[in-house]
């Protein structure tokens, strides 16, 4: 489902800055990688078209991604057939930006 494009005025009662209403829609991933291979995983994913964002971070996740795309369908297909299958990267919970 895409987010609605509403006017945006950036007050303070916006959620959303003009720049997040114009991503159609956005996900943060969450990925567990294998021993020693975060680093490694993460410089790849970072070249990933669509992936905005790419950290390293302790917890249970050893990555967290931001990514944006024109709808589902290409999210989807960036998460299933790029991020996913990224070498090093074992697991992965995919988090719609409402």
């Amino acid at each position: 489902m895409a987010r609605q494009e509403v006017p945006c005025g950036g007050g303070e009662d916006s959620l959303h800055t003009e720049s997040e209403v114009r991503a159609v829609v956005s996900a943060v991933v969450l990925l567990k990688a294998s021993p020693g291979q975060a680093r490694r995983a993460a410089i790849s994913i970072r070249k990933i078209k669509g992936v905005r964002e790419v950290h390293v971070v302790t917890g249970p996740y050893d990555i967290i991604c931001m990514t944006e795309s024109g709808d589902m369908a290409s999210l989807g297909d960036t998460v299933i057939t790029r991020i996913q299958r990224t070498p090093g990267v074992t697991d992965s919970l995919t988090c719609l930006v409402v």
